[in-house]
């Protein structure tokens, strides 16, 4: 038995509950379209909803309708997640490029306590860095901004963080 939501009378009075009720089927959909498993559509269609959600407050019914509002949100979260996506794959193929074979992870149930030991032992600012930009998935603007160095300090801190974590993590001869 399908329960017949309110039409509000004004976008003040959308809910979040109305809010998802509506449209959590269509945002679905669309992510499913533009995500690479289904996995990762549920994980768009939940950020996209979460910051309709949060800016929900902010609606302003001048500047447009509520569809269009929404499809905007979803839009700019599918945008941001091939982003992310797309800077992780450069990333490990970059690390693959300048290792050129030389860092040797060990075995697969270690790599990553080997890892996070090494980032452990990097430098305050180098491990804030590296953390920001690859655990937070912040820009380099962002991070220079909260580490209070250019964009370009940050761009450098973090080249030196990988040079230095490349040389731990390679083999010694």
């Amino acid at each position: 038995m399908s329960q017949s939501l309110p039409e509000p009378e004004s976008a003040f009075e959308l809910t979040a509950e109305i809010l998802c009720a509506r449209y959590t089927t269509r945002v679905y959909r669309f992510a499913a379209m533009v995500s690479r498993s289904s996995h990762d559509a549920e994980d768009l269609a939940q950020t996209a909803l979460e910051r309709a959600i949060r800016r929900l407050p902010s609606f302003d019914p001048r500047r447009g309708d509520v569809e269009g509002w929404l499809w905007r949100i979803v839009a700019n979260a599918a945008s941001d997640t091939r982003r992310r996506a797309r800077r992780r794959r450069l990333l490990v193929e970059s690390l693959a490029r300048r290792a050129d074979g030389l860092i040797n992870p060990g075995p697969p149930e270690t790599s990553d306590e080997v890892l996070l030991a090494a980032v452990r032992g990097l430098p305050d600012r180098q491990r804030a860095a590296i953390a920001l930009r690859y655990g937070a998935d912040l820009e380099l603007r962002a991070i220079g901004a909260m580490l209070g160095v250019s964009e370009a300090g940050t761009s450098m801190l973090i080249r030196r963080a990988l040079d230095r974590l490349r040389a731990e993590l390679s083999p010694r001869e």
